[in-house]
């Protein structure tokens, strides 16, 4: 057998020291960790108790909107022109028919200026040739009665046939100028005709330059001044109706398959104001419109307020809940305090000593932060969370 040298005897229990050192610590370690786990937790943990209560859970989709007045339109300019007079001014209440806006152009009184000439000069040509009938019906009264007085001296010889031949032609020639003269009048008449068929075109032309309200209105916006050139088609101004209050959305082809008409609607102002206002579907468009921007496609819709607000703004933006489902009177729950697992959906109970109990819970429909509880749970029951 070989001897281990006395140096090699000393490294071999320095090592097996070592050894026994660490495994010491570790298994100390062991023991505090297993004690710790062992030994409640003496340092309270901070909960928030929840009472349960009943209360309203929606299904909704939330979109944002334009407010509009019923029948808004812009009212824009039937022909070029510049504007004489603005008669009214923006929150004025109108009437239908009433006269919002003058128009004036260069050429359209020239064209009436000249056609009050012709017109004028019409009237004078019928009135000329009405005297000139009336002169030439004389005329041949007269040339019929030496007519029937020479065919009586014919008759007795006292006059030539020659003599009676002249003065019949003298009838026949007073007869075709009266048959020119009532000629004429009649050129006359139908040339004033023309005219007057002209002047109402005219007159429709020149009440283009008149603009008047097409309906009862209030108006929101007048965009021109005294003095401004407009062309055709270009806007005057914009009214509306102010007993109607409309709210035009865009909806996504998602939520729109699930908006009927008729729903009911909240509407609110975006912001810190708190008021919020009741509406219903009133319309919902049957084509998706596609975005110039992207791919998104939208379907339109209209939500009308029962009763006008006179607050909203036209033009201004409001957020729209439209209620799809709603249950009232039912035990709700912050969605928060629902804790859910392979056995099913549950809570953290406190009983009457204090202390967390598990309650296993039936639930109902599921809002945005709010959750219906069909079973489980009774008003004044205090959830932990």
């Amino acid at each position: 057998m070989t001897k281990k040298s006395p140096r090699n005897a000393s490294k071999v229990a320095l090592t097996w020291i070592a050894w026994s050192a660490v495994l010491g610590a570790v298994g100390f370690g062991g023991w505090q960790v297993y004690n710790r786990m062992l030994t409640p937790i003496s340092e309270p943990l901070a909960v928030r108790l929840i009472e349960v209560n009943k209360g309203t859970v929606e299904d909704i989709i939330n979109e944002s909107g334009i407010v509009e007045l019923g029948e808004q339109q812009s009212i824009k300019a039937a022909a070029e022109g510049t504007v004489a007079k603005v008669l009214v001014k923006v929150g004025d209440r109108l009437k239908a028919s009433q006269q919002l806006v003058l128009l004036e152009g260069s050429q359209q009184q020239n064209s009436l200026s000249e056609y009050q000439l012709k017109l004028q000069e019409a009237h004078l040509d019928i009135e000329s040739s009405h005297q000139k009938i009336e002169k030439e019906k004389e005329a041949l009264m007269v040339v019929q009665k030496k007519l029937q007085a020479d065919q009586k001296l014919f008759e007795r010889g006292f006059i030539s046939q020659d003599e009676l031949q002249n003065q019949t032609d003298r009838v026949t020639n007073a007869q075709a100028t009266l048959a020119d003269a009532k000629q004429t009048v009649r050129r006359a008449m139908l040339r004033l005709q023309l005219l007057e068929l002209q002047g109402q075109e005219l007159q429709e032309q020149l009440q283009q330059n008149v603009v008047v309200a097409p309906e009862d209105s209030k108006v929101l916006e007048v965009s021109v001044h005294r003095g401004d050139v407009v062309e055709r088609g270009d806007t005057l101004l914009t009214n509306g109706n102010p007993q109607q209050e409309l709210i035009k959305l865009d909806l996504s082809v998602l939520n729109a398959r699930k908006v009927q008409l008729g729903l009911p609607a909240r509407i609110s102002v975006i912001g810190t104001s708190s008021e919020t206002f009741t509406g219903r579907v009133e319309s919902l468009s049957l084509i998706a419109k596609r975005e110039l921007s992207g791919n998104q496609a939208t379907v339109s819709a209209v939500v009308k307020l029962d009763n006008p607000s006179g607050k909203l703004i036209p033009g201004s933006q409001v957020s729209v809940d439209i209620i799809l489902e709603q249950y009232q009177d039912v035990v709700i729950l912050p969605t928060q305090t629902i804790q859910r697992s392979e056995g099913g959906a549950f809570v953290w109970l406190q009983d009457e000593e204090g202390k967390a109990q598990k309650q296993p819970v039936t639930l109902g429909m599921e809002g945005i932060t709010t959750i219906a509880v069909e079973s489980g749970l009774q008003p004044g029951d205090r959830v932990i969370l």
